[in-house]
C-alpha cells in the first residue's frame, strides 16, 4: 500500500488572500495577557500551546499556536504559516528577510470535516483591546488541534513535539493512505530540502514534520515530506533528541582510537571497535565471550528499538587486536577490518593468508566476516607483509567483494599483477607508510581470493582513511600525504603539494591496467596541515571529502558556509566535480579551539551528514533546532547537516556530557535518521530510557582520567526525500499525480 505522494503545480502566491476569515490570526491591534491559575499552569505555559483566534466563527473556529518561532494558524481549511526568512545561524551577519506566508492543505478532503481542540490546559488566555467585546476575550488553552474526518477513516492532529508543531495522522492500518494528498500554496516555492520548503534565492522555510507511529512503518508515510519516526514502545523524543542512545563498555577502555558503525535493512545498528575491559558485556553464545587478554576487537549488533544487544562478541588472539572499519551485507553478516599483533588471530580454512607475517613491526591487517547471529566466523584472513599494516576503511559490493584501504609499512605487502603500483615507496629505514588498496573475494580459494592489491604513495608518508566504491567498482580514496611527489593526474584540481601534510582524494579502478588504473588524483590543502578523513560519492560521481585543516588559506569557494579558519584546526567539507578538475564548493566548519573529523555520508538531496568532535564552545550550532548548543566538557561529539550547495547548516548540535566525547562514524538509518558511533568518558552522556546499557561502565585509566565507553546513538530528525524540482518552476506544489 503506497503512502501520500507529492507533486508540483504551477502558479505562485496563489490562494493566500482569498481564504476565509477563519484562517485569519488575531488582529495586530490586539494585546494579549496570559492569566495563570497556579504553579501547574505556569509549567503548562512554558510549552507552546494553541488558542482560538478571537475573530473566528464558532461553526468553523481557527486556532493559533503561541510559544514557537513561526506563527501558525489552524482551521478546517488547512494550516497557515507565516515566517521571516531567517539566516541559518544565530550569529550570522545575514539579515532576516521579509515575512513569507504559505498554506498547507489537503486535496480531496471531506467537505464535512470538523475542527476541534483537545488536551485542555489549566492555563487561561485573555485577549485585551481592539474590537473584543467589553475589551477582553477569554479563551481556553489547548495542547493540540484535531481535524476530524479529514478523509474517511483519517484524522489529522497538530500537536507540540520537541517544542514545535508537528502533524500526526490518525488512522487504522486498513485505511488506504493513497488518498492523503498534501498541497502547499505559498510564496516563491521552488523545491524542497531537509526540514523545509525552498524559496526563490535558496531561502529555507521550515514546515511541520509528520510524526510517524511505528504501526505505519510499512507505509511510505508520506513521500517527500519531513518525518519523525516514533517507536511504538518508546516515549516520543524531540527533534534532534537521541531516539536511541546506549553505552557499550566495561570498567576499562573501550572504543580506543576509533569505532565504526553501520545499519542493516532492518534498522539494526552495528558497532566495532577495541576493548581492554575484562568485564566487557559479551552475550551468551557469541563467537568469543572470554575476557580479553590484552586488547581485543569487538563487534556488536543493537536491536532496532535500542532495547537490547542481539549479540556482542570479542574477536582476537593473545595479543592486541583492533577493529577500525565495518560493513554489513544483505544477509546481516558483519564484515570487519582492522589490525592485529596476534599470531593466533582466528582465520578460516581457505582464507587468503592464515599466517601472521610479523617481524620487528608486529601488526597485520585483518578482514573477518561474522555470521548473522554473531556466533561463528564465515571468513577471516590476515592481509599484510613483514612490517606494520593497518586496515582503516572498508566497503562491500553486491557480489560480496570486499574493498579495503589503509596504511602499509611492509615492503612486501601483497600486490597483484597489473596493479597501479607494486613497489613500496618510502625510503629505508622503514618507519613511513604508503597507502594501500586491496580487493578480496572471500571464496576460500587461498591466494586467489586477492583480486587486486596496490600501494599508493611516493617518497614520504601516506595513509588512507576514507573509502567509497561506486556501482562500477571504482574506489574513491581519501587520506593524508607528506610526499611532494604523491601521484596526481593532469587536469586535477591541485597537482602541487602545498604544506607539511596535504589531504588527497583519488579515484582508482582495480582493472589491472598499471598506472592507467589511477583515473584521477588531487591534493587538497595549503600551507599548513590537512588530513582527508572520510569520503562519499554523489549521484553524479562527485567526491565529497571531510577532513581537518589548520591552513588559514585552505581553498574555499564563494558563498561557502564559512570562508575563514576559526581556530587551531577546523573541519573542512569539500565537494569536487566528477573529474576532480574543480571545486563545486569548499568550506570550513569550526569554532575558536579545535575540531576533529569523524565520518560522513550523503542523503538523497545531496546534503552532507557528518560527525566528529569539537573543543570549541562556539562551534556553529543551529539555534532553531539544535539538541544542545552548549559544549558540555573539554570535548563533545558534534553532528551536522550541510546543505547541498555548501552554503548553510541545516542542523548542527553538540552531543555529550561533562567529560570528553567524540563521534567517530556516522551511517544512514532506514527512515532518514542518522546513526553515530563514538567514545565517551561522560557518565552523564545522553542515554535514552530503556536502552540496552544505561549505566556508564568505564572506571579510571592512566592519569586518573575516566576510561572510555563506546556509545551508539540514533538521531531522528526530519528529512525530505524530494522529487526533482526545476528551479524556474515557481509556485504551489501538491500530492496529486502530475
Amino acid at each position: 500500500m503506497r503512502g501520500p505522494q507529492i507533486r508540483r503545480e504551477n502558479g505562485m502566491r496563489r490562494g493566500i488572500s482569498q481564504r476565509s476569515g477563519a484562517m485569519n490570526g488575531c488582529p495586530c491591534s490586539l494585546l494579549f495577557l496570559i492569566v495563570l491559575t497556579g504553579w501547574a499552569s505556569a509549567l503548562d505555559a512554558a510549552e507552546p500551546f494553541f488558542v482560538r483566534t478571537p475573530n473566528s466563527v464558532s461553526e468553523s473556529p481557527a486556532y493559533r499556536v503561541f510559544g514557537t518561532v513561526q506563527p501558525l494558524v489552524v482551521s478546517r481549511d488547512g494550516i497557515r504559516i507565516k515566517a521571516k526568512r531567517q539566516p541559518a545561524l544565530k550569529d550570522s551577519e545575514q539579515a532576516a528577510g521579509p515575512a513569507s506566508t504559505w498554506i498547507i492543505g489537503f486535496e480531496g478532503a471531506n467537505q464535512d470535516r470538523v475542527i476541534e481542540a483537545f488536551d485542555r490546559r489549566r492555563t487561561r488566555f485573555t485577549y485585551l483591546g481592539g474590537r473584543a467585546p467589553g475589551g477582553r476575550i477569554e479563551q481556553s488553552v489547548w495542547g493540540g488541534i484535531r481535524i476530524r474526518g479529514l478523509y474517511p477513516g483519517v484524522d489529522l492532529e497538530i500537536v507540540i513535539f520537541g517544542g514545535r508543531p508537528v502533524l500526526r495522522i490518525v488512522a487504522s492500518k486498513e485505511v488506504d493512505l493513497d488518498r492523503v494528498r498534501i498541497r502547499v500554496e505559498g510564496e516563491d516555492i521552488v523545491g524542497a530540502g531537509s526540514e523545509a520548503l525552498i524559496l526563490e534565492g535558496g531561502v529555507r522555510l521550515r514546515v511541520p514534520p509528520i510524526l510517524v507511529p511505528a504501526e505505519y512503518s510499512d507505509h511510505i508515510f508520506p513521500t517527500h515530506w519531513p518525518r519523525i519516526s516514533q517507536s511504538k514502545e518508546a516515549p516520543v523524543s524531540s527533534v534532534g533528541d537521541p531516539a536511541i542512545s546506549t553505552f557499550l563498555g566495561g570498567g576499562d577502555g573501550d572504543c580506543g582510537t576509533g569505532c565504526a558503525t553501520t545499519v542493516d535493512s532492518q534498522g539494526r545498528i552495528y558497532i566495532a571497535g577495541m576493548t581492554e575491559s575484562v568485564d566487557f558485556p559479551t552475550t551468551s553464545g557469541a563467537y568469543l565471550e572470554a575476557p580479553p587478554v590484552n586488547l581485543d576487537a569487538f563487534v556488536a549488533r543493537l536491536a532496532s528499538d535500542g532495547s537490547a544487544f542481539e549479540y556482542v562478541t570479542l574477536l582476537g588472539g593473545a595479543l592486541d587486536d583492533t577493529a577500525r572499519a565495518l560493513a554489513v551485507d544483505d544477509a546481516g553478516c558483519a564484515v570487519i577490518a582492522g589490525n592485529t599483533t596476534s599470531d593466533d588471530f582466528p582465520t578460516t580454512p581457505g582464507a587468503f593468508d592464515r599466517t601472521h607475517s610479523d617481524t620487528y613491526y608486529p601488526d597485520d591487517a585483518f578482514i573477518t566476516i561474522l555470521n548473522s547471529e554473531g556466533t561463528a566466523l564465515l571468513y577471516s584472513t590476515f592481509l599484510g607483509g613483514d612490517s606494520t599494516d593497518l586496515a582503516k576503511a572498508i566497503a562491500i559490493d553486491s557480489s560480496g567483494h570486499i574493498f579495503v584501504t589503509g596504511a602499509a609499512l611492509s615492503g612486501n605487502f601483497p600486490t597483484t599483477a597489473g596493479a597501479f603500483d607494486r613497489s613500496y615507496n618510502p625510503p629505508a629505514p622503514q618507519g613511513e607508510s604508503d597507502a594501500f588498496f586491496a580487493v578480496l573475494s572471500p571464496d576460500g580459494n587461498g591466494t586467489s581470493d586477492l583480486l587486486y592489491g596496490t600501494y599508493i604513495g611516493s617518497g614520504a608518508d601516506e595513509s588512507a582513511s576514507g573509502l567509497a566504491v561506486d556501482t562500477t567498482g571504482n574506489a574513491f580514496i581519501s587520506g593524508t600525504t607528506s610526499s611532494t611527489n604523491f601521484p596526481t593526474t593532469s587536469g586535477a584540481w591541485d597537482t602541487t603539494h602545498n604544506g607539511n601534510t596535504d589531504a588527497f582524494i583519488l579515484k582508482l579502478s582495480p582493472g589491472g591496467n598499471g598506472t592507467a588504473d589511477l583515473l584521477w588524483s588531487s591534493f587538497l590543502g595549503h600551507s599548513g596541515d590537512e588530513s582527508g578523513t572520510a569520503v562519499a560519492i554523489g549521484p553524479d560521481g562527485e567526491p565529497f571529502v571531510l577532513g581537518n585543516t589548520n591552513s588559514s588559506s585552505f581553498p574555499v569557494t564563494a558563498g561557502a558556509f564559512d570562508s575563514s579558519l576559526a581556530g587551531n584546526y577546523d573541519l573542512f567539507v569539500t565537494r569536487l566535480t566528477s573529474d576532480a578538475s574543480a571545486l563545486v564548493y569548499s568550506t570550513f566548519i569550526g569554532g575558536s579551539d579545535r575540531e576533529y573529523a569523524g565520518g560522513l555520508y550523503l542523503n538523497t538531496a545531496g546534503e552532507v551528514i557528518a560527525c566528529g568532535g569539537s573543543r570549541s564552545g562556539n562551534f556553529p550550532t543551529t539555534y532553531q533546532n539544535a539538541y544542545d548548543q552548549t559544549l558540555g566538557g573539554d570535548e563533545d561529539a558534534v553532528f551536522f547537516v550541510l546543505d547541498a550547495d555548501g552554503s548553510s547548516l541545516l542542523y548542527s548540535s553538540f552531543y555529550g556530557g561533562s567529560e570528553e566525547d567524540f563521534g567517530y562514524a556516522v551511517a544512514p538509518g532506514p527512515a532518514g535518521d542518522a546513526v553515530i558511533a563514538g567514545r565517551t568518558r561522560s557518565s552523564d552522556f545522553p542515554i535514552s530510557p530503556g536502552a540496552a546499557q544505561t549505566v556508564f561502565g568505564g572506571g579510571y585509566c592512566f592519569g586518573g582520567q575516566p576510561c572510555d565507553d563506546a556509545f551508539m546513538m540514533r538521531i531522528s530528525f526530519p528529512m525530505i526525500f524530494a522529487d526533482a524540482f526545476e528551479s524556474g518552476d515557481l509556485g504551489a506544489w501538491s500530492s496529486a499525480a502530475p
